[in-house]
């Protein structure tokens, strides 16, 4: 469960006290500086059965008591993010982190030679899932760096992979971005990144300029983009869908938007622009099944045309806690025209091309406005393109409504150049129409600069992936298991 902080503890600690409840905890494993803040806000969650870590005594190994866990026991519950609404419980069973674990070792090229390191914070799925139960699963060294850490200096995850001999560590799309924008020529001559083997990225969309980016900046260090592996996965997975195949490239589809907006997969012609682009994010791992369907006619989608991605496999979790209707609808979905299924729907849009997944967008992120298909994500990178200050990974696209009528709005965060006048409104040149968003985006726009908080991404909604922010929020400590970098 994602710790509450000082800064946000009224919300931290309603999240708790929320997912708490779902739960019907017993009890609690924390720290003193938890509690007391905990305390502080006046919960009605029952503190009797908290266990402080910091001041535990430690038993004895004579009163550890063996299990004996078959496959459909439930192993723990991994809790979405519950910000705009209940959160929700998803049923990890031993069976699922088995079959999870074995596909991982598999997909992700492990051997007797691994070494891994993590600053994902441990409460999210990739953080806990790859980066503590994976290496504890193959019995190999792993080391756990706060995500405070990264986020204050990105220079030390990279010193840390070079330092412990790492072969395996991931992040999101935007760590890699921050590591290119922050690490300065001099430092990047010092390192040596010839033995990452494998630098998987997920957890958020993909952009291909940050695999150009990265491999370019950090080729001398010896990184090879080979190594560069986008992943597709989910929580209710209960992480790993598809991965990039060793000893290949990232593939990067140039598709034409405007068949795209009409769902349909089509190359764009040379010379054409604008383009969308598209990476990979490999095959399928072990026997993850990965159907393209329509998702308002609940039929297959023709090869060529974007569908919702549904899975089933032996990871597929138990469902959700205590929410039997949203489980029936999430993980009960079958094909009308073959009566094929159960089937886990993702929410995510994308198509498969020679037995490869592409994620194209989110299903409740797409904007529909004047009856075309907009996806989020390509109006978000227009605007941040069209102008100097805009920073990079910093617009939001949404709609509302506006006198009956859908409209969009674009938030977009400006650069540290305009911060120290934000108190003062401050206007941008028109933004120039871009075809590949047509009449969704305004054609001038004015700004008022605000800061942003470290707690207040910009964001969609309530993100189910981690986020900077999100990073932002972990404690500083981490568990006593596996190695823990400190600095």
């Amino acid at each position: 469960v994602p710790p509450p902080d000082a800064f946000r503890a009224r919300v931290g600690v309603t999240r708790v006290q929320r997912i708490a409840e779902d739960a019907g905890v017993a009890g609690a494993l924390s720290t003193n500086q938890i509690l007391a803040l905990v305390r502080a806000q006046g919960t009605t969650i029952p503190l009797e059965q908290w266990v402080i870590c910091d001041a535990a005594t430690p038993y004895s190994p004579a009163h550890w008591t063996s299990t004996h866990p078959v496959d459909s026991t439930l192993a723990y519950l991994q809790y979405t993010s519950g910000s705009t609404s209940a959160p929700k419980g998803v049923m990890v069973s031993h069976g699922n982190m088995t079959a999870q674990s074995r596909c991982i070792t598999e997909a992700g090229c492990y051997d007797a030679d691994s070494v891994t390191l993590s600053w994902m914070p441990h409460f999210h799925d990739y953080g806990l899932v790859k980066g503590i139960v994976q290496p504890a699963w193959i019995g190999r060294p792993a080391y756990l760096m706060s995500p405070l850490t990264f986020l204050k200096r990105p220079l030390r995850w990279l010193e840390a992979i070079q330092r412990y001999h790492v072969t395996h560590s991931g992040a999101p799309n935007f760590a890699y971005r921050r590591c290119v924008e922050t690490i300065a020529a001099e430092d990047r001559a010092r390192l040596d990144l010839s033995g990452w083997q494998v630098a998987s990225c997920g957890a958020e969309p993909i952009a291909d300029d940050t695999i150009d980016r990265f491999a370019e900046a950090f080729s001398p260090a010896g990184f090879r983009r080979e190594a560069f592996f986008p992943a597709y996965g989910m929580a209710e997975y209960p992480l790993l869908i598809s991965l990039k195949r060793e000893s290949v490239a990232p593939t990067v589809l140039s598709l034409d938007p405007a068949t795209l907006e009409r769902g349909v997969v089509s190359e764009a012609k040379a010379g054409i622009a604008p383009v969308r682009q598209v990476v990979g994010c490999g095959a399928p791992v072990g026997d993850t099944r990965v159907v393209i369907a329509h998702p308002e006619t609940l039929s297959r989608c023709a090869v060529q045309q974007v569908g919702e991605i549904w899975l089933a496999g032996a990871s597929t979790t138990q469902g959700y806690w205590n929410n039997p209707e949203e489980t029936a609808r999430t993980f009960g979905a079958t094909l009308r025209d073959t009566g094929e299924g159960p089937f886990l729907r993702t929410g995510d849009l994308g198509f498969v091309r020679d037995g490869e997944v592409f994620v194209t967008g989110r299903l409740k992120d797409l904007l529909i406005v004047r009856g075309r298909n907009h996806y989020p994500q390509d109006i978000e990178r227009t605007v941040e393109q069209s102008h100097r200050l805009f920073r990079g990974g910093g617009a939001a696209a949404f709609s509302v409504q506006d006198a009956g009528e859908e409209v969009v709005v674009v938030v977009q965060e400006a650069s540290c150049a305009t911060r120290s006048t934000h108190r003062r409104r401050c206007r941008f040149p028109p933004l120039r129409r871009s075809r590949r968003v047509g009449a969704a985006v305004a054609s001038s726009a004015c700004t008022t600069c605000r800061p942003r908080r470290a707690a207040s991404p910009l964001t969609r909604r309530a993100p189910p992936v981690l986020n900077e922010a999100a990073a932002r929020s972990v404690s500083k400590t981490g568990p006593v298991l596996i190695s823990q970098i400190t600095a």
